[in-house]
């Protein structure tokens, strides 16, 4: 046993006289250690147990250490109960819940910060993003920083929601659609719709911005010519084209030649015909080979042809009539030629009258 000498208790004491260890002073149990404790026992344990009220206390002037070299539980301790930030984490782990005032929060809540006030639990739809310049990974956010991007030469990526509402997560196509800002070009695979609303696209742009013409037989011009945009083609000199057996038709002038003397002869075509109005003056309704129709006198008509007929040996045929429905014959005078020919027409007296309607046919 070791006991003190006195009120001011017993010491031991090393081999130049200094108190190592001190205890029972003033009569009490308390021991003092004025110097480090070292216990490297092996697989020792060392267990600070009071009981009651007892406390135990350790408050260095300098750093405190507790460094074990394996994972350990520390139960019922306040860090920073008094004095904030007394209590620093280089590497904090959680293992379990985090409580908050008293509160563990609700799934899918985030922590939020109040500033000098306790941390508080929040929905994330609660939280709106204020001005960030750049981003890694957003959980929630209703706005975003812009930035008038006009220079960047190099691809970037336009996003996306699977759905108009709720939170969701962006996406992009690295191989399906870019933007190059530089140049204000948008690439994508395909394109849907009518593209009626896309204007300024130039030929040049077009995989098929062209159509060839073939001039074909007997024409020349033709090749490509670019969409919105004419070309010419020209008779490159067919002078008669063969409608079929006997008939021909001018290049130049659409005349249509008749040869075919097989059926039907060329002498049973008429060669002019003319249907005119003759009531004082004179105005044709509708003509083959005639020019105009001379007013001679009443009841007297000239008929001048447009091109001569081969010979005067021809014949004539003609009706007219007025609306008084009187009969009306034509007569043909003596005076014919290949270039013209003079008619009258009498009325139901055997006078000459005019008549409001005039046909005649001539034949050669």
């Amino acid at each position: 046993n070791f006991d003190a000498s006195g009120s001011s208790g017993g010491f031991l004491r090393n081999d130049v006289g200094g108190a190592c260890l001190q205890w029972g002073g003033g009569g009490g149990v308390n021991v003092t250690v004025n110097g480090p404790i070292n216990m490297n026992g092996a697989n020792s344990a060392i267990q600070i147990n009071p009981t009651g009220t007892g406390t135990v206390s350790i408050a260095p002037a300098g750093a405190l250490t507790i460094n074990p070299t394996t994972a350990s539980t520390m139960n019922n301790v306040v860090i920073g109960g008094t004095t904030p930030l007394a209590g620093t984490f280089t590497d904090l782990r959680v293992n379990n819940t985090i409580s908050l005032a008293g509160s563990t929060g609700t799934a899918g809540y985030l922590m939020q910060s109040n500033g000098v006030s306790a941390p508080t639990w929040v929905a994330q739809s609660t939280i709106a993003a204020g001005s960030a310049s750049t981003a890694t990974t957003a959980t929630n956010a209703n706005n975003l920083a812009i930035i008038d991007d006009t220079t960047t030469a190099t691809s970037v990526y336009p996003v996306w929601a699977n759905n108009t509402s709720g939170n969701q997560a962006l996406e992009t196509s690295s191989t399906k659609l870019s933007f190059v800002p530089s140049t204000g070009r948008l690439t994508a695979t395909s394109f849907g719709g009518s593209g009626d609303g896309l204007t300024s696209i130039p030929n040049s742009a077009l995989t098929n911005s062209s159509v060839t013409v073939s001039a074909g037989t007997g024409m020349s011009g033709g090749g490509a010519v670019a969409l919105g945009s004419s070309i010419t083609l020209t008779n490159a000199g067919v002078t008669s084209i063969v409608a079929g057996t006997g008939i021909s038709i001018s290049g130049g002038t659409g005349a249509v030649t008749v040869t075919n003397t097989s059926s039907v002869d060329a002498s049973q075509l008429a060669k002019a015909w003319v249907m005119f109005s003759g009531a004082g003056s004179t105005s044709i309704n509708k003509a083959y080979n005639v020019s105009s129709v001379t007013y001679n006198s009443n009841g007297n008509y000239t008929v001048n042809f447009t091109s001569a007929l081969a010979d005067a040996n021809y014949a004539i045929a003609g009706s007219a009539g007025n609306s008084d429905n009187q009969f009306r014959i034509i007569c043909q005078q003596t005076t014919k030629s290949t270039t013209a020919c003079a008619i009258r027409v009498y009325n139901g007296g055997n006078s000459q009258d005019n008549a409001s309607m005039v046909s005649v046919v001539f034949f050669n």
